[in-house]
């Protein structure tokens, strides 16, 4: 037999770390990030439409002189008592860590061309860094992360870290992995614990056994799998089969798997009075269109996966059907059953095939409904959606602009505008956040249940004007794995493009995933203790899933800990398949050890997740100490386990938790959990980005990345992203008339200051003063100045680094508060 795959660690003296300048600690009180913090001027509301909105195509008659300065000075003093830390493996004292100095760092040191090893790299860079992954027989970090890959050989050793022991899966991050052929064969697995075939699995006697690296059981290796092993016991065949070559892979299955259906997809358009009067029906058509045929408007230009079937229904306070008979006329059905809808048949076509009628109806439907009412039947919606996909499943995309006034699933407001935890008893604060932040209407709930059963996503577009109980609301989206995107106080202007760029982008998603299982396996002596999300009816590139490990034992620091997760699923075009993804970790007996190979984003985005669960349960107040005393315990037990003798006054941070400081203090000013006002909507919404958010995703979405773009105008050679300096998000960072670009992955916020200089406004927003700037910008205009050149580069390039086409810009002003 040969000897077992060993994850690599390299457990040398750690070198010593980078030297942070002498700046005030880390303080997210940030006034200008876009979600929380002090006030800004962002004027909402008024009136206009246009999906390239404001000063998109702008430009100005003359040039401006190129390269020039712009002047700026300290918006606020540097405290010079900084506190300072010690570091495993190093003597030296330095700062509190600056997390933007840290993701420059960690970017650089993947190299040019930046990559990751899965075999021959431990610990995956931090979350918000760009590089590819090589498969060496080990899932890469966009597949699976663990808290830890150095793990605790004892749950006493474990408990000692405080440090959450988890896995973070993206199962579907890729479409295209190799795939193993097993369509007419059992796939080979463990016969004792069910693990499927895997690089990390042994062969032995010639290759007629195999023993799991999960339980070490001996299986006999089935004969239509049997194939000879080589002098060192590997296969002779392992670089043809995927299964024992590379750590993620498909199998395609045979049909005791069961069968499964062509993807179809619902389109349902809001068409009350308030969406027609905003514009949303004209936007919403020119969106699905656009994910139909393209820009272009052609037959098969379209985003949607080939063979799609597609379908379009309207609804206000009743269910309009548009569908086309035999002879390909379209004809529009209306049914003013709310509680027993009949789904009409043949409700699907062939977009390709049904061009010009879809092309007709799209050009229509905003003049259809000139005097809808302004009611919402989105219960009987949902009624409609699970008849009309049925058992073989779906995706479904609704628009929706109207508070659900119409039974079934009849809302009522529970909140009358903003939430602030009230101050007085602690049992009134529990009963509020119940109320307010778990779902309540049983419509709902049993919705998404039945949702996930059939295996149907349902993807939410919400354009609430005010009060929209997005607990109720959103709740099935959330529970069917669909996406769940809101746009307040929609002004088309504004809000349109960032619109139809998130539709299409749902559109597009290069593999759907529908009637899925998910099931985790880990080796002997660890058990998966819960998986939040367990059951979704839908899976994309956006679906993330965490699952907590404990003990039922104790490990052997001889051998590896295994984690396994299976996704079984039906693809777009009707097959079933089985999406496995593996991972490996170490073992050890030693605190440091451990702390050495902890993986802090997954650390962070477990405590998130586990926070977020608790948000019915619990006061936010209580919920935000508890952040607070979890990272108190971690870095307690870091001090009394290090076995140094350090001085009083010194916080001992292990390097690899050195952004678990800031990124724990972002997590408790986030609007999920913020002590400041904010709607309820507005909370539960945070709180659902939270739990959908790949681990990037979230490192960015609590601490953005800000730049300043009043420094852009010295760029010699074009903007590089791995050496671009970045701000700390606190106010001594900032500058008076200054202007900065703040990007947290989902959109843009330039903040400028009060006394920007005129020449700075001219040549990055095309007017002589802030005054005469749209208040609805959405993107920067095209000007022929150095800095609006490689602003806008800026931009594209940090679009393109989280993976987005386009991400919108909103305009923040500084607010002159009294003193």
């Amino acid at each position: 037999m040969v000897k077992p795959r060993r994850a690599y660690h390299t457990l040398e003296r750690a070198a010593a770390g980078p030297t942070y300048s002498q700046e005030a600690p880390y303080a997210p009180e940030v006034p200008y990030v876009p979600h929380g913090g002090a006030p800004v001027q962002v004027p909402m509301g008024g009136a206009g439409y246009g999906p390239l909105g404001g000063m998109a195509n702008l430009h100005v008659s003359e040039p401006v002189p190129p390269r020039q300065q712009y002047q700026t000075a300290p918006l606020a003093s540097s405290a010079t008592d900084a506190p300072r830390i010690l570091s495993f493996g190093s003597n030296t004292q330095e700062p509190v860590p600056v997390l933007p100095h840290e993701r420059i760092i960690a970017q650089q040191t993947l190299g040019v061309p930046p990559l990751f090893k899965t075999s021959e790299h431990t610990n995956p860079p931090l979350g918000d860094t760009s590089y590819q992954v090589i498969d060496q027989g080990i899932s890469g970090p966009d597949f699976l992360r663990m808290s830890m890959y150095n793990v605790p050989a004892s749950a006493k050793l474990r408990e000692a870290t405080k440090l959450p022991l988890a896995v973070m899966a993206r199962p579907f991050a890729r479409a295209e992995v190799p795939i193993a052929d097993f369509s007419q064969d059992e796939p080979p697995r463990c016969a004792r614990c069910r693990t499927f075939m895997n690089p990390s699995m042994q062969f032995a006697s010639g290759g007629s056994k195999f023993v799991c690296n999960m339980c070490q059981f001996v299986n006999r290796t089935p004969d239509y799998y049997f194939e000879q092993t080589d002098a060192t016991g590997r296969r002779i065949d392992w670089q043809s089969r995927p299964e024992l070559s590379v750590g993620t892979y498909d199998m395609e299955l045979p049909p005791s798997y069961g069968t499964g259906s062509k993807l179809r997809h619902l389109f349902a358009i809001d068409t009350s009075r308030d969406s027609v009067k905003k514009g949303l029906v004209h936007v919403a058509a020119e969106a699905i269109r656009q994910a139909l045929y393209g820009l272009d408007k052609t037959p098969g230009e379209g985003c949607l996966l080939p063979d799609t079937q597609v379908a379009i229904v309207a609804f206000h306070q009743s269910i309009i059907f548009f569908r086309f008979n035999a002879s390909g006329q379209l004809e529009m059905l209306q049914d003013n059953n709310l509680q027993d809808p009949v789904v009409p048949p043949d409700l699907f076509v062939n977009p390709e095939e049904a061009f010009e009628g879809m092309s007709s109806l799209l050009d229509n439907l905003p003049n259809l409904f000139p005097n809808a009412p302004n009611h919402s039947c989105f219960g009987t919606l949902l009624k409609v959606g699970q008849d009309a996909l049925g058992e073989a499943g779906g995706r479904i995309s609704a628009i929706c602009t109207t508070f659900p006034s119409m039974a079934p699933g009849k809302l009522v407001r529970r909140d009358s505008g903003l939430y602030t935890p009230p101050s007085n008893t602690q049992a009134d604060s529990h009963q509020l956040a119940k109320e307010l932040f778990l779902p309540t209407a049983t419509w709902y709930t049993d919705m998404a249940k039945e949702y996930s059963k059939c295996g149907i996503g349902f993807d939410l577009f919400a354009f609430p004007t005010g009060y929209s109980d997005l607990t109720n609301f959103g709740f099935v989206a959330q529970a069917s794995g669909g996406r769940h995107l809101v746009y307040p106080q929609y002004v088309g202007q504004r809000d349109a493009r960032a619109f139809m760029v998130d539709f299409v982008e749902a559109c597009a998603e290069p593999l759907v995933a529908t009637q899925t299982a998910l099931k985790f396996r880990t080796s002997n002596g660890l058990q998966i203790e819960k998986v939040w999300a367990p059951e979704l009816g839908l899976m994309d590139s956006a679906t993330n899933v965490l699952a907590t490990i404990v003990y039922d034992g104790s490990l052997d620091p001889k051998l590896d800990v295994h984690v396994q997760c299976a996704v079984l699923y039906t693809t777009p075009w009707g097959t079933r398949r089985l999406r496995v993804c593996n991972i490996v970790s170490g073992v050890t007996d030693m605190f440091k050890a451990v702390l050495r190979f902890v993986d802090s984003d997954v650390v962070v985005a477990a405590i998130a997740r586990q926070t977020t669960a608790q948000m019915f349960a619990k006061p936010l107040a209580m919920l935000r100490t508890a952040i607070v005393e979890k990272i108190r315990e971690i870095f307690t037990a870091a001090r009394t386990n290090s076995g140094t003798n350090m001085p009083s006054g010194y916080l001992v941070v292990p390097t690899q938790l050195r952004p678990l400081l800031p990124m724990s203090l972002a997590l408790i000013k986030c609007p999920a959990f913020s002590p400041r006002t904010y709607m309820s909507d507005s909370r539960t919404h945070s709180a659902r980005l939270i739990e959908r958010m790949t681990v990037a995703q979230l490192s960015l979405y609590l601490y953005p990345r800000i730049y300043p773009v009043h420094e852009l105008f010295d760029v010699q050679d074009g903007i590089d992203l791995t050496t671009l300096p970045m701000l700390e998000a606190k106010l001594s960072a900032l500058s008076t008339g200054g202007c900065y670009l703040i990007f947290n992955g989902l959109k843009f916020l330039l903040f400028v200051t009060s006394t920007v200089p005129p020449a700075l406004v001219r040549d990055l927003l095309g007017a002589e003063s802030l005054d005469q700037v749209s208040p609805y910008l959405d993107e920067l205009p095209v000007l022929d100045s150095d800095i609006s050149r490689h602003t806008r580069e800026l931009c594209a390039q940090l679009a393109e680094h989280v993976g987005r086409p386009w991400c919108p810009l909103q305009l923040a002003r500084e607010v002159l508060l009294p003193t």
